[in-house]
């Protein structure tokens, strides 16, 4: 009895330091996920050296395009394709695209602008790059919606984090170098970074998936699927843990506790709520008062589940459930139309004004830290979304519509019919921290509107919607440039 305390504690610790390693793999996934898109238009300054004219917008433009049409041709045909094989292969293909991309200097004719042909095969690249993140967002959702709250939401901080890291590289390897002689050397060190960046997170991802913390996940999962799957009122089971008993009660589907007593001791175990509120799937933890159990002694090791991809047994209709979540797929889209219409393209025209700032616009540094403060701004609305503010699935609409107005405020900013950097700094602002905070959280709150069987489905479809907003943006920014000759 004397020993109980201590042994609970250190039991205590170390299922905190697992659950802050997990976290710490989904910010490293997340970070993977999109980070080629950051690096691809990071390098904005290297591609108007290259093209002499601005090309931002069709790039962004042609990613979106064949990401759209690659998800719907993945999500249509390949839905029932794993889950890990999909990441692992696109984390992969995003690793060759950006090694590729620095050998495009070698073939600009010295003295003149980079053709037609040039353009093309960037073009081409930028296809591929697309499909192998289309890969990832037909995956990396759905994988992320097996686990809680928590853990969703550091695969967002991640996903923000790889814009604000992409951001980073950019100015450091930028500022080694001079404008004149450095620009190349810059931007292939910067793509170097990038890839030795997406070499890593692939590496995180089979270590994540091969050890045994992933495994006690996968093994939690299939017990919480038999309990739903036969509807029972309670079961109790032992799941032999690391030589630890593992006491598993559900006295319903909104309950599922989990508790680890030492095999040396018969009472005094440490509760863990794996399930809080139907949506905690993994280790949040709940600091309850600690209660006696009485299970045998059993040993061992978290034996490996037979599947990671999805959960089993009859699944609920497809079409009920985008019929369920369909309303806040179109909220979902319409942020990102907002957002990637706006972001990166129509950033990089609007010039600084002030007699202390314009000298930054003809080394482009100016358009090149706005790029970062929107990162910036993004990765702390993704670290606050745990903060609400009143937002819900019914009031979310309202933030999305007033984002609108960014459209002709950052319009009239980078035409010359406002002229204030402090106004180009806090419309940056506002668009960054809102789309990191709304993004993050109404993908969170579809999650828990939606029953658990019902997640991974609606994971997808929320990749196919976050998609379609961003095609959208980059649709309408393509236009509005079009027609003000702002991309001249």
């Amino acid at each position: 009895m004397l020993d109980s305390q201590p042994r609970t504690t250190k039991e205590e610790r170390k299922h905190r330091r697992e659950f802050l390693l997990l976290q710490a793999c989904f910010i490293v996934l997340g970070i993977g996920y999109l980070f080629p898109f950051s690096a691809l238009f990071q390098a904005y300054d290297y591609w108007r050296w290259l093209f002499e004219q601005n090309i931002e917008f069709d790039l962004n433009l042609m990613f979106w395009l064949v990401n759209i049409l690659s998800l719907s041709s993945v999500v249509l045909f390949f839905s029932h394709s794993s889950i890990t094989k999909r990441i692992l292969v696109g984390f992969v293909g995003q690793f060759i695209c950006i090694s590729l991309l620095p050998f495009t200097a070698l073939l600009k004719p010295a003295g003149h602008p980079a053709g037609n042909a040039l353009l093309a095969l960037l073009l081409t690249l930028t296809g591929v790059l697309s499909f192998m993140t289309a890969l990832l967002d037909s995956a990396i959702l759905a994988f992320g919606a097996q686990f809680s709250q928590d853990i969703q939401q550091a695969l967002q901080v991640g996903v923000g984090v790889s814009t604000l890291i992409g951001a980073i590289y950019r100015d450091v390897t930028k500022a080694c170098f001079s404008r004149d002689e450095g620009l190349v050397a810059s931007t292939i060190l910067n793509f170097a970074i990038g890839s030795a960046t997406l070499m890593g997170c692939t590496a995180l991802f089979v270590a994540l998936i091969r050890s045994d913390l992933y495994h006690k996940h996968q093994l939690r999962n299939r017990r919480k699927r038999k309990v739903d799957e036969e509807g029972g009122d309670r079961i109790d089971a032992i799941i032999p843990i690391n030589g630890s008993s593992v006491h598993t009660d559900s006295t319903s589907s909104t309950n599922f506790s989990l508790d680890v007593t030492p095999s040396s001791e018969s009472e005094s175990g440490l509760s863990a709520s794996l399930l809080e509120n139907s949506d905690q799937p993994y280790f949040a933890f709940s600091r309850q008062s600690q209660r006696s159990t009485s299970s045998g002694e059993e040993t061992g090791t978290a034996r490996r589940a037979d599947s990671t991809d999805s959960w089993s047994g009859p699944q609920p209709p497809k079409a009920s459930i985008a019929m369920k979540v369909g309303p806040h797929l179109c909220v979902l889209m319409l942020i990102f139309v907002v957002s990637f219409g706006l972001f990166p393209a129509l950033i990089t025209t609007i010039p600084a004004y002030s007699t202390l700032l314009k000298p930054l616009n003809k080394s482009q540094w100016y358009q090149l830290l706005q790029l970062t403060w929107f990162a910036v701004c993004d990765t702390i609305g993704r670290f606050l979304c745990h903060i609400r503010f009143g937002l819900t699935l019914k009031t979310m609409p309202i933030v999305v519509l007033a984002r609108f107005a960014l459209y002709p405020l950052m319009i009239a900013l980078a035409t010359g019919r406002l002229a204030s950097d402090l106004l180009t700094t806090l419309s940056v602002a506002i668009l960054g921290f809102t789309n990191g905070h709304t993004t993050s959280l109404i993908i969170i709150l579809i999650t828990e509107f939606c029953s658990p069987k019902e997640r991974q489905y609606a994971a997808t479809l929320q990749s196919f919607s976050l998609n379609a907003g961003l095609l959208g943006g980059s649709v309408v920014g393509f236009v509005v440039a079009g027609l003000t000759g702002i991309a001249n």
